[in-house]
């Protein structure tokens, strides 16, 4: 066979290795892609909280979560006046939702978090932070440490241990921010994990003073339960954790919710395609948008290439093809963690993942002349 005739059959070969290497590149890239989106699937994952065995209370591993029955309701009143009580002691050094408080119509939310050393308060509306109070140094992991956070109408006070650390007179708990359904050890439309014990927890209606404030943190930190009689008349929640076993946490006051400890961990409302945009320069969301941008410009570069090597194929409809796909595909992944509890749904995830198929497919586009020219693929 003369070198003319067997240039043909070698470039066959070689356009045939070529495009099984790029087919094998192709299903490993999209291999890690759904294991990086889906993993781990699991739609019902085991709910990590446990009771503790020598005192009262409950200890919230990653993934766990308790919420109340029904929302609580705090009757209307000529004062308003309200006091939360919270006795917590986190694992570790995080930032984290240690409990919310919210209502669906209209769109409103309260949360206490861990930030670091810091309790941080927040009320949000629409998805969006309206106000927040900051106390510093308060939180210590492996320390537990009680907080009451008593307001009225002019100002709101936190107590730590008994004493006195922050004031506000922009940040005003109302009844109206401590009325809905109360989440624990999570969020209620995303997730995000907090680790920890809670011992303690009681709603008011009243502003307790300090006097009081102080009074209740010995009660409740030598073993008992508030029992001034005025003080459980205001009460609208009581949870005293002393059941030691079971799924249910009672309500000391009659009127109100029970908290449920579900046997697997869920997001009670998790919300659907989120399109989430930063009200501020925020490192770990652009850090979040850039690695989803990245994690898909080699699809693009590698199925684009892919489907070049087939004949049948022009560029311009191998381009079309694979950005299409990129889109599906992270579509794809974005509906079904719905069902995950510990991944988020994200319309933003579907943008960036899409955009970086773009890049992937631009990429290839500038470098395809070269590569065509040095493997023969066309």
């Amino acid at each position: 066979m003369s070198q003319a005739a067997a240039r043909p059959q070698q470039t066959g070969r070689f356009h045939t290795v070529t495009r099984a290497i790029l087919g094998g590149v192709c299903l490993a890239i999209l291999a890690v892609i759904l294991v990086a989106g889906l993993w781990p699937f699991n739609p019902r994952p085991l709910n990590k909280v446990k009771w503790l065995t020598a005192e009262n209370g409950i200890e919230f591993l990653p993934d766990g979560i308790v919420f109340t029955e029904q929302p609580i309701r705090i009757p209307p009143s000529s004062e308003p006046q309200v006091s939360l009580e919270l006795w917590v002691q986190p694992a570790i050094d995080d930032t984290a939702p240690i409990l919310s408080i919210d209502k669906r119509q209209p769109n409103e939310q309260f949360r206490v978090l861990q930030y670091g050393s810091t309790l941080l308060l927040q009320q949000k509306k629409n998805g969006v932070d309206v106000a927040a109070l900051e106390v510093e140094h308060s939180v210590n992991p492996g320390q537990a440490t009680f907080f009451t956070i008593s307001a009225d109408r002019q100002q709101t006070l936190v107590y730590v241990n008994g004493v006195l650390a922050k004031t506000s007179a922009t940040f005003i708990l109302t009844a109206d921010n401590l009325s809905g359904r109360l989440v624990a050890g999570t969020q209620p439309f995303d997730y995000d994990s907090w680790a920890g014990q809670l011992r303690a927890m009681a709603i008011y209606q009243q502003r307790l003073n300090a006097s009081q404030a102080l009074a209740h943190y010995r009660s409740w930190t030598s073993g008992n339960a508030p029992v001034a009689t005025l003080d459980l008349e205001k009460a609208i929640t009581l949870y005293r954790f002393d059941e030691h076993q079971g799924k249910l946490i009672h309500n000391a006051v009659a009127a109100g919710p029970n908290l449920l400890i579900p046997e697997a961990f869920t997001i009670p409302d998790k919300k659907f395609l989120e399109l989430s945009w930063p009200t501020a320069f925020v490192w770990d969301y652009f850090q979040d948008v850039g690695i989803n941008i990245a994690g898909f410009i080699p699809l693009g570069f590698c199925f684009c290439a892919f489907l070049q090597t087939r004949r049948t194929w022009s560029r311009v409809s191998a381009a079309w093809t694979t950005i299409l796909f990129g889109a599906a595909l992270t579509l794809m992944i974005e509906i079904l963690q719905v069902y995950l509890p510990t991944r988020d749904s994200s319309l933003t995830d579907v943008f960036s993942n899409t955009l970086g198929t773009v890049i992937g497919v631009a990429f290839w586009r500038l470098a395809s002349e070269r590569l065509i020219a040095i493997f023969k693929l066309d």
